[in-house]
């Protein structure tokens, strides 16, 4: 069946920045204090204030910076910035100049700062100056000028904007303005693109999620109107809005809670650059907050915290998000905050929240509250359809809020939506006494303190280890802090190496964020076959198996153990790995066999005994000078073909010969004879180069074609299948002429893999 929120708003048809500076459902007058530095409150920005800076940075991204000048919705602005008081006005100015606002996490790499940039084809890049370095050198890696690089400085009343290029040049002083345009169109406000923040989806790495002006007011309005209406006729909770900005704004609750509901709800945000527990904890005294909407980590941090006294007094409303929260820390937490704490539910696609406790009420079952208006929710089984009430099933949503898809990217679009439009969530759920009951996650996505940790990504990772031949990532629970959870890595190591856990958990710290850190540990497998590998990495195996499962050292034990722990409902996701959108999509792909190279078992001894002769690096050197001695023949043989060419042509009547070709001049009919001669002569050096090759090597040749037959085969066998071939995930060495030693092959295998990984991932 489907679920129905208890009543559905008219959302107005207007674009954001006319409902935050222009509209009456906005709370807020001119002089409102919308953001304020929490350490020094005298740097603050009013409503009228935040408007000018709007329009003055408008005009410089658009005049400066040509955003916007191709058509709205088409020219990106990556921000990696700290939490400041500007930052709200940047992210206002890219949208009123035409353009797309997208940020990165600061907590990334240079590595993963540039694939963001790429993937979102950003143009300009604006950082806060602790993340300087950083950002101009992902821009170097993708081609960015360094004068497209803008440094945002924006505390204690030090306001800049300025050029990397020019830094005594302040853009922030700029006095003329551009207005943005007011859209009232319902399709353009459903369609044009003004937000692209990046999410992993229900699988695979992160994909930008494309918001909508329709999304991001939906979703300003809608929960608004229901805390408005809970609240009438109650005095108590007719109080100011006042938070503490200390999320992330690169997430949807950062970039929604703090960007723009301020302006809806008519309050203060107090702008932390770095969240810290004590300080965000005396913030909240000192500013007497009365809403506060965090992460799980942050209220188990308060229900720990020896300090708090009368630091939440003035809290009327509590909110958690961004990953569950378990009954035994929301009450822990709800006795220091001496306030309820509800659950909301949502994700970036559905442009933050899908459900809300109405103001007033509380709920300590777990729930996570009610549906919003205008919302539709529908729980189903593996086949898409509905369950009864009672029954867990994957939770589908439908709403304003919804996101229309992932940028430039149609395949993941079409695997999260059903053909009738439902978003499938990846999460599963069940309807119980008129409550929705969060009791498992579909999706792969790895949940770190609220944060997103895509295990594709760090498998990739993992992958790029020359000694790891193969790595499965999966959550465990966090015996620290319940409902948290740590990425753990599988992984298999080519024969005969030796690598620590702390040499792994080093690698993937010098190339990811802190929160895709192996804090769940590292566990190996010296060696396992090819059935295992399959297991592990493409899906055969539920991976909710994998974190209570110890490797054995034989690997058909390994085997074993794993099928094992597989839960018995697991075959039947097997087989619609396709249509189910958590599970990992099943694609045929060879298995690899990352041991050393070793010859065929079909071949008979006399003839392994033979190519024994030979160990394959000196096959690689060997078939590396077969190539020299190719070229080198073709060289000559080519340049003795023209001169023998020449010689005998000069000698012939070419005036003749050239009426008879079509009338050509006699030297025009000597060039193109000439040539040919070259050509064939270029054509027939190789055979000659072979063959010398052969009698200076005669006593390595049969072993070299033992080895030649086999490497060949391998490379067959191994290599991918073309048809998904792309520009953005193109077909890597398909006949393997590129591999010149054993280090090489193993690179082509991983090669391989990677290529599947993002055919099977959708990122093509």
């Amino acid at each position: 069946m489907q679920y129905l929120p208890a009543k559905d708003y008219n959302v107005p048809n207007i674009d954001l920045l006319s409902l935050l500076f222009d509209s009456p459902l906005s709370l807020t007058t001119e002089t409102t204090v919308l953001h304020a530095e929490a350490a020094d409150p005298t740097n603050h920005i009013t409503k009228a204030q935040a408007q000018t800076i709007t329009k003055r940075l408008a005009h410089v991204f658009r005049t400066d910076f040509g955003i916007g000048n191709n058509g709205t919705g088409k020219d990106t602005v990556l921000c990696i910035s700290s939490n400041q008081v500007l930052l709200p006005a940047v992210f206002f100015a890219i949208i009123a100049a035409g353009g797309v606002y997208t940020a990165a996490s600061t907590a990334f790499t240079e590595s993963e700062l540039s694939r963001q940039i790429q993937q979102s084809k950003s143009q300009l890049i604006i950082a806060s100056a602790d993340n300087e370095a950083k950002a101009l050198k992902a821009a170097l890696a993708c081609g960015i000028p360094v004068e497209r690089v803008l440094i945002l400085e924006s505390s204690g009343h030090r306001r800049l904007l300025r050029d990397t290029a020019d830094p005594q040049r302040n853009y922030l002083q700029s006095t003329k303005e551009l207005d943005w345009e007011r859209v009232t169109d319902r399709i353009e406000l459903e369609t044009r693109l003004i937000c692209l923040l990046f999410s992993s989806g229900t699988t695979g790495a992160p994909k930008g999620v494309m918001l909508s002006h329709m999304n991001l007011v939906s979703e300003a309005i809608i929960p608004q109107l229901v805390l408005r209406e809970s609240r009438k006729g109650k005095p108590h909770l007719e109080v100011p809005y006042r938070t503490i900005g200390h999320l992330p704004t690169a997430h949807i609750a950062g970039c929604q809670g703090y960007f723009i509901t301020p302006a809806v709800a008519g309050g203060t945000v107090y702008w932390m650059p770095k969240f810290n527990i004590d300080e965000f904890m005396d913030y909240c005294k000192k500013y007497q907050v009365t809403f506060l909407a965090t992460a799980p980590p942050v209220y188990l941090a308060v229900a720990e915290s020896s300090r708090v006294t009368d630091h939440f007094n003035s809290l009327i409303r509590a909110e958690s998000g961004a990953a569950p929260l378990s009954t035994e820390v929301q009450r822990r937490a709800e006795k220091k905050l001496g306030c309820s704490i509800s659950q909301r539910w949502g994700m970036t696609e559905s442009t933050g929240s899908v459900t809300t406790m109405p103001w007033g009420q509380a709920d300590s079952t777990g729930s996570i509250s009610p549906l919003l208006p205008n919302t539709r929710l529908r729980i189903v089984d593996e086949q898409d359809r509905n369950v009864e009430q009672g029954t867990e099933g994957e939770i589908l949503v439908k709403g304003p809020m919804v996101t229309k898809g992932y940028f430039e990217n149609p395949e993941a679009t079409a695997a999260a939506f059903t053909p009738s439009g439902w978003f499938r969530t990846g999460d599963i759920g069940v309807w119980k006494d008129d409550r929705i009951y969060m009791v498992d996650r579909k999706k792969e996505l790895i949940k770190y303190k609220g944060l997103q940790v895509s295990p594709v990504e760090v498998e990739a990772c993992l992958l790029s280890h020359e000694f790891v031949a193969d790595a499965a990532v999966v959550g465990v629970p966090d015996p620290s802090a319940p409902g948290n959870e740590l990425p753990r890595a599988y992984v298999v190591v080519e024969n005969n190496r030796s690598i620590s856990e702390q040499e792994l958990k080093t690698h993937v710290k010098s190339n990811m964020a802190r929160h895709k850190q192996l804090r769940g540990g590292v566990m190996h497998a010296t060696s396992i076959s090819a059935p295992v590998r399959t297991a592990m990495v493409f899906g055969r195996i539920s991976s909710k198996a994998l974190p209570s499962v110890a490797f054995p050292a034989n690997s058909t034990a390994l085997y074993q153990t794993l099928c094992q722990a597989r839960p018995a409902s697991t075959s039947a996701q097997i087989k619609t790995s396709f249509k189910a959108p958590c599970a990992r999509p099943q694609v045929q792909m060879p298995t690899y066999r990352v041991a050393s190279m070793r010859t065929n078992s079909t071949v008979s001894e006399a003839t392994r005994k033979e190519a024994a002769k030979l160990t394959w690096n000196s096959f690689f050197q060997l078939r590396a000078s077969r190539r020299r001695y190719s070229l080198a023949s073709s060289v000559v043989s080519s340049m003795a073909s023209t001169v023998i060419g020449v010689q005998v042509l000069s000698s012939q009547d070419l005036e003749a010969l050239g009426a008879q070709v079509m009338g050509l001049d006699p030297f025009v009919v000597l060039g193109m004879a000439t040539a040919a001669c070259g050509a064939a002569g270029w054509l027939i050096g190789p055979f000659v180069g072979n063959a010398a090759w052969g009698l200076v090597n005669r006593r390595y040749r049969q072993a070299f074609m033992i080895k030649e037959k086999e490497f060949y085969d391998r490379i067959k066998r191994f290599r991918v299948d073309p048809s998904s071939n792309s520009i953005a995930n193109p077909v890597p060495d398909y006949y393997g002429e590129k591999i010149g030693s054993v280090q090489g092959y193993r690179q082509w295998l991983k090669d391989q893999r990677v290529y599947n990984r993002k055919r099977r991932n959708f990122i093509l």
